[in-house]
């Protein structure tokens, strides 16, 4: 068959003219579909003043209600579900201090064509009103809490403590006049990093609630943790607890604010650690009218002191009195605060007892007789290397005394004052070698402790062996220290009397307050430097 070219033509524009109509017929289609309405839009601002929020959005006249979703995960899951015939919804009784979600739906009279769920955003509900303090991270140790409130209205008289995660009850505290007084309370037996709820009550009433998380517990060099906190009405239970089965590697926390006693001759026969938990009061106290020793025969890796305040008898008390045979790898005393003994460390033993460190570290020691801060008082005894550092010592008749030698003496940063008694040496070796010499780094002496009814307050220096050589270094005296014997090498003289550098040496307040001093950046006790 033979087409002709205009044959062809109207052939073609035909065709497209039909799928011109067909395109035509299928928008025609598409506009009768259903015909949603628009997602819901904010008006004005969500508002919080209680435990309710008020959302409110813009009206379509199209709409015949309003769906309205409430969460508080971001809609994974639906805490509420309403419907409103007007564009504003007043949420109630909602959870105080939580942080909810918000989304809206318009409705039509065609289910079909009702609007997508519109987010109009989230807000905070208020707290709830109350009498507690918001805690701070001073509020919490790593078992217990300070709640802290303010008195008004009705009198508070318990604490109620629930964990957060399942709202368990933990325990009920009563609250006592002295409470309210001070209007604290510290609840002990917490465990460590766990977050708590404590409520407050007046009787039935609620009066709020905070929450509390406790610090995770302390690391300590130990393995076996004996903590004695919560323990309140037993002063020797520090002294039971040693007498008993202790194991070595032992660390004993005692609890801030209390008085421990030691009333007789303790034994120490493994490593251990007594140390302040931490806590809301000064540190614990650890009275001695007794002593400690160690177990005859025993070797010992270590002993340590940490953060406590130690008080005896001048006349008579130590804290060590060493009587037994034993090998012992270090002892420390770390941020103590010792004071009035007649020796803090004394060993007298006439059996062999080898310490081979001995440390005195950020402490302060004030108020020892005749027997010292060390006092190795028999020659069948050696501790190989003495530390003093970073420390306070003042009136004190006697510091480092030793009837046999050492491997080495290092006292740096050290703060001296009425130490020692005049006419005793600061160090004193005998005959005795320091093989390694003795160091004095960094060091200030004020002037030195004058005896009871006389004025004289001129000291000596160092005493030791033949072999032994004393290094002095960035260490001042001043103007009133004098040494009529064995003067330290290279000290530094300081131009004014002890009373003008120190803030209030006679009560234990060595704050440097001469700013042209040229130590003042860095001789002596770091606690006392700007």
């Amino acid at each position: 068959m033979n087409y002709t070219y205009s044959t062809m033509k109207n052939v073609f524009f035909g065709l497209f003219a039909a799928l011109l109509l067909l395109t035509a017929c299928e928008k025609d289609e598409e506009l009768v579909g259903p015909d949603r309405l628009f997602r819901p839009v904010q008006k004005g601002l969500m508002e919080s003043q209680g435990n309710w929020i008020m959302a409110s959005w813009q009206k379509d006249k199209e709409a015949i209600a309003y769906k309205v979703e409430l969460s508080r995960d971001t809609f994974k899951t639906i805490a509420l579900t309403l419907e409103v015939d007007t564009n504003q919804v007043l949420l109630e009784d909602l959870e105080w201090d939580q942080l909810y979600q918000i989304q809206v739906q318009a409705l039509a009279q065609d289910p079909a064509k009702s609007s997508g769920m519109a987010f109009l955003g989230e807000m905070k509900t208020a707290k709830f009103p109350t009498i507690l303090i918001s805690p701070t991270a001073n509020d919490v140790t790593d078992v217990a809490a300070l709640v802290r409130w303010t008195n008004s209205g009705e009198a508070a008289t318990a604490l109620k403590v629930l964990r957060a995660d399942d709202q368990s009850l933990v325990k009920e505290v009563e609250l006592t006049a002295e409470d309210l007084e001070k209007q604290s309370k510290v609840v002990n037996g917490l465990a460590g990093a766990t977050e708590y709820v404590i409520y407050a009550y007046s009787g039935e009433t609620v009066r709020g609630w905070e929450k509390y998380t406790t610090k995770a517990a302390q690391e300590y060099p130990g393995s076996n943790i004996i903590d004695l906190r919560g323990i309140e009405d037993n002063p020797s239970i520090l002294q039971e607890t040693l007498q008993g089965d202790v194991p070595a590697g032992s660390v004993v926390i005692l609890q801030r604010g209390l008085t421990y006693t030691i009333s007789s001759t303790t034994l120490l026969k493994g490593a251990l650690t007594i140390v302040s938990g931490l806590g809301f009061d000064p540190v614990a106290k650890i009275k001695f009218s007794g002593n400690f020793d160690f177990e005859a025969g025993s070797t010992i890796d270590s002993i340590r002191f940490s953060s406590l305040s130690m008080s005896g008898d001048f006349g008579g008390g130590y804290v060590m009195n060493v009587d037994k045979q034993a090998t012992v790898g270090k002892v420390i005393f770390n941020a103590c605060e010792i004071k009035s003994f007649r020796g803090v460390v004394r060993i007298k033993s006439s059996s062999p007892v080898l310490i081979s460190d001995f440390t005195i570290n950020n402490s302060v020691i004030d108020s020892i007789n005749g027997y010292g801060v060390l006092n190795v008082d028999n020659t069948a005894a050696r501790v190989e290397n003495v530390k003093i550092l970073n420390s306070t010592i003042y009136k004190a008749q006697q510091v480092l005394v030793s009837k046999s030698g050492s491997n080495s003496v290092l006292i740096q940063n050290v703060t001296f004052n009425e130490a020692p008694l005049s006419g005793n040496y600061l160090v004193n070796y005998n005959s005795n070698d320091v093989a390694g010499n003795i160091k004095i780094h960094n060091s200030l002496l004020g002037i030195g402790w004058a005896k009871i009814g006389e004025t004289a307050t001129a000291v000596r220096g160092v005493k030791a062996g033949a072999g032994t050589s004393v290094d002095v270094m960035g260490t001042y005296s001043t103007s009133d220290y004098t040494a009529t014997s064995n003067e330290l090498p290279n000290i530094i003289s300081y131009s004014r009397e002890h009373s003008y550098l120190f803030k209030d040496p006679a009560n234990g307040d060595f704050t440097l307050m001469d700013r042209t001093f040229s130590g003042y950046n860095s001789a002596g006790d770091p606690r006392w430097r700007p």
